[in-house]
């Protein structure tokens, strides 16, 4: 696959996954056994599946969640995202109840193909303190961490 054509599927997990909700999409695009490293879990996320759940955990807990590519770089096997994101959380999200807080956050995600053009692992950087203090919950949230 063309770099251009990698570099269109990784906006593709932007505008389809995170903005409609077209999680299953990630089925097509992703290698059974991709790696999703993001210092948000606990831990590296493995399939298909498991990216899926965050992904809708994400979007039960933030209904007008949109996410933007702001840049996009590719090269060789990889693609590098700065990203930027906003939404109200209205839902529960990752077992916090809803807060009806307002939160906007950045990023850069790179993700790793394989020669069919499926994304084989991933590596997010993002403003994870910054988006729980936004949400209220961060007190909460290290504490819980911490135990």
């Amino acid at each position: 696959m063309s770099t251009q054509e990698n570099a269109a599927t990784s906006r593709s997990v932007l505008e389809e996954c995170f903005n409609r909700g077209n999680v299953d999409l990630l089925d097509q695009i992703c290698a059974p056994n991709v790696v999703q490293h993001d210092p948000s879990t606990q831990g590296d996320l493995r399939g298909p599946r498991a990216l899926k759940e965050q992904i809708q955990n994400y979007r039960d807990g933030m209904s007008d969640l949109e996410l933007t590519a702001d840049e996009i770089f590719a090269a060789e096997d990889k693609v590098v995202t700065r990203w930027h994101g906003h939404g109200t959380n209205d839902g529960p999200m990752f077992g916090m109840p809803p807060t009806g807080m307002r939160a906007e956050v950045t990023g850069i995600t790179i993700d790793r193909y394989d020669s069919a053009g499926r994304i084989t692992e991933t590596w997010s950087q993002w403003d994870n303190l910054g988006f729980i203090q936004q949400l209220g919950v961060a007190e909460r949230a290290l504490a819980a961490q911490s135990n």
